[in-house]
């Protein structure tokens, strides 16, 4: 069923084909628009048979305004152009255009800025037969695109009844995946974020690349290396070097010893901490050491993560919201209590046959398990990290 939004837009004569189909698409997930983006086959690309290019090389700012696309399988894209002002004014006479305006003016104004200070650019293609792709590009000069996007997505989406965003690679980039909680499993829309400017798209994957290809690379904070983490992990402890060391240099939450026991409280986390100060999961850095014969899982055992650059709060959040389950009732007969161990504050949980030991340290989150009962072993891991 198409939106009531849809059908005012398509209605309006003095509206331009351009937006009108980029708003039609971008406010209407029917059946015939929803866009799964995650499907293992795609249609083979054709040729776009539209009206005059708008002249732009790819990856260049062509009239004006933030760079964008210009091609897509094989045939060029219709690029409109908008200031902010004439972007309002295209909607001066819809229904609901004093909400909209009011809207785009809080966006703005959260983020310190004024209609003059936005540009909008769209397009919209057809890659092959049945098969819709939409551009939207939203540049507000001077400001973060990661302090304005989630908002702006939520202004435009007006059928995303709940929406959610998570966090993922797609190839070399990072990009926010916008689903529907009413809809689990699609994700109608993709957000790719880089300076000052937020590109809301829809479109299959391989097309989806293409775009993203021709977009500016995001910059990401230079991070210490996984050496520098690993040296600080004590090589003896009770008079036993160490078995094991491992360095984690992929993303964590790929990762089977994290993936099962943080769930979904980890993409929250990394969604807030990219939002906050740009860091993804390859900016983080881990290491694990043992002390033990045969396997991790039957020996003391030490864990770091660390978080460079990221605030105090966010290290604190990682802590107690991630690894401690944001104070969700323990399995079983587990317990949790806080106490003073190797002259650090620290969270310990009593699973019965395994104990753990979690504290942060700087931006660090440090995580202490005895598997074989050996306490005072265990101390004096706590006390060896920095």
């Amino acid at each position: 069923m198409e939106s009531s939004s849809r059908n005012r837009l398509a209605r309006r004569g003095g509206l331009s084909l351009g937006l009108a189909a980029i708003f039609s698409l971008l406010l209407a997930t029917g059946p015939a628009t929803v866009l799964a983006q995650d499907v293992d086959e795609s249609p083979q690309p054709q040729p776009v048979d539209s009206a005059e290019p708008s002249g732009a090389e790819a990856g260049t700012e062509g009239s004006g305004g933030p760079v964008f696309p210009s091609t897509l399988a094989g045939g060029d894209l219709t690029v409109e152009t908008y200031s902010g002002p004439q972007w309002l004014a295209e909607f001066a006479d819809s229904a609901d255009s004093a909400a909209f305006v009011e809207g785009t003016n809080a966006l703005l104004a959260s983020v310190g800025k004024d209609i003059d200070d936005l540009t909008v650019r769209s397009a919209l293609a057809q890659p092959s037969e049945g098969n819709q792709a939409v551009i939207l590009a939203l540049q507000i000069a001077g400001a973060s695109s990661r302090d304005f996007a989630l908002d702006a997505v939520r202004l435009l989406l007006g059928d995303v009844n709940d929406p959610r965003f998570t966090l993922r690679p797609l190839g070399s980039r990072w990009v926010l995946r916008v689903s529907d909680a009413a809809v689990p499993g699609v994700y109608p829309r993709t957000v790719y974020l880089a300076d000052d400017t937020a590109w809301i798209i829809g479109a299959d994957d391989v097309y989806l690349e293409e775009l993203l290809d021709q977009l500016p690379a995001q910059e990401y904070a230079e991070v210490a290396g996984s050496a520098v983490l690993a040296s600080q992990l004590p090589a003896v402890l009770d008079d036993r070097r160490r078995t094991g060391l491992y360095e984690l240099k992929e993303p964590l939450y790929f990762l089977p010893t994290l993936e099962a026991r943080l769930g979904p409280a980890m993409d929250q986390w990394m969604l807030d901490l990219y939002m906050d100060s740009g860091l993804t999961p390859t900016d983080l850095v881990g290491a694990i050491a043992w002390w033990g014969l045969t396997s991790p899982d039957e020996s003391v055992e030490v864990e770091g993560y660390q978080v460079p650059g990221a605030s105090p709060e966010l290290v604190e959040r990682f802590r107690s919201e991630v690894f401690l389950n944001g104070g969700e009732s323990l399995p079983g007969e587990a317990s949790r209590s806080e106490q003073e161990l190797g002259g650090r504050a620290v969270t310990s949980i009593d699973l019965g046959f395994t104990k753990q030991h979690i504290f942060s340290s700087g931006d660090t989150v440090w995580v202490v398990t005895d598997h074989v009962d050996e306490p005072a072993m265990a101390e004096e891991a706590i006390a060896a990290l920095p």
